[in-house]
């Protein structure tokens, strides 16, 4: 069971993203409810929200896909699907905690009201953006959006320097755009991995906006009486990949799937070397591992010490699904079925003992979600 130490309350919609500040200190969620908001962890009370309302309509008018802090942790970034990217600066209150305390001062309502005031710049996208990441920097910023463009952007500047054509083809003479789920940054800031709904994941070149590698999708099974032979060594993912993360040294990367399968990735040679099959599980192909999840696999973590993985998802019955992996050798080391709604998001501590969790409705019936911190499973 799965009991929550800190429970942030306060959206009216599911939580679809989290993050947790460098400082370790404040948190930030997004919510479908179109609203981000900082929360002190050490008492689970909102510092602030950011929307249209509290900012003079410069908040989003759409629902908050995806946040982050940047390396520094003077700014957070929202996209949503307004086609935007909004970035908030950090109150300086936020940023500077007492040594040794864990907590915040109190912001005095002069702060919190200029917080609120100022206006967050816009990055303005065609369609709707579910993913961002700041580079290891923190001067460039590389958001994913439904055309199936990969954008780079200078923070500096507020503008392009590269805009890839990433997941997009011509089928029948006409262009099929791929929504671009999830985007991270190899640790030496030249390359960016993308996730897409066309079942690949692809390693890009920022400088060149080339190619390096494709993480390829499954092939799809031919019925027939005389099955063609079948491809040699681990597949690729059968649905959208919804979410991936990389090693702390950025060699082997981790992607969740529609399919409700994990998979860990060689980044060097773009082939699966290990799948994270749940006992519980049948597989849905003969011959084929089983699935991690029993529902969409939603988000994806490597603990600090690339240990371990942890994943989260919805479950029958309105539930969510976390599981612990052991990275080396695959196996589940912990499985939760919780009744804290379904889970779409989690970031874990910079120590490794506790979860941030995103989720959505306990009842469907109901609108209001939460975001709880829960002690990482043993």
């Amino acid at each position: 069971m799965l009991t929550p130490l800190l429970t942030l309350r306060g959206h009216t919609d599911s939580v679809y993203s989290v993050a947790i500040h460098p400082n370790g200190v404040i948190a930030a969620t997004g919510s479908l409810d179109r609203v981000v908001t900082i929360w002190d962890l050490a008492t689970g009370k909102p510092l602030q929200s950011f929307n249209a309302q509290q900012t003079q309509g410069q908040g989003h008018t759409g629902q908050v896909l995806a946040v982050a802090f940047s390396p520094q942790g003077d700014l957070v970034a929202s996209a949503g699907s307004d086609n935007q990217v909004r970035l908030w600066d950090m109150p300086q209150p936020w940023l500077e905690p007492l040594a040794g305390v864990v907590g915040l001062l109190p912001l005095g309502k002069d702060a919190q009201r200029t917080a609120a005031n100022k206006m967050p710049r816009s990055l303005v996208h065609a369609m709707m953006v579910d993913s961002l990441a700041f580079d290891p920097t923190g001067k460039f910023l590389a958001t994913g959006c439904h055309d199936g463009n990969l954008r780079i952007w200078e923070m500096a500047k507020g503008t392009t320097t590269k805009s890839i054509v990433a997941h997009t083809l011509m089928a029948q003479g006409l262009l099929v755009q791929n929504p671009i789920y999830a985007v991270a940054w190899l640790p030496d800031g030249k390359q960016v991995i993308s996730a897409s709904y066309d079942r690949s994941s692809k390693l890009w070149d920022v400088a060149s906006g080339n190619l390096v590698r494709e993480f390829k999708g499954a092939p799809d099974p031919i019925p027939s009486d005389k099955p063609k032979e079948k491809p040699t060594g681990l597949l690729g993912h059968r649905d959208q990949v919804f979410t991936l993360a990389l090693s702390k040294d950025g060699k082997t990367m981790a992607t969740g799937s529609s399919d409700r399968t994990i998979k860990l990735w060689d980044v060097a040679s773009g082939k699966v070397i290990r799948e994270f099959m749940n006992p519980d599980m049948k597989p849905d192909f003969a011959g084929e591992p089983s699935p991690s999840h029993p529902g969409w696999v939603q988000a994806i973590a490597f603990t600090p010490d690339g240990k371990k993985l942890v994943s989260v998802g919805p479950a029958a019955m309105n539930r969510g699904y976390l599981a612990v992996w052991s990275v080396p050798d695959g196996k589940r080391l912990a499985a939760f079925e919780t009744d804290l709604g379904p889970l779409f998001s989690v970031a874990i501590t910079a120590d490794g003992s506790k979860l941030l969790l995103g989720c959505g409705p306990k009842e469907r019936r109901e609108s209001s979600a939460e975001a709880v911190m829960v002690k990482m499973p043993a």
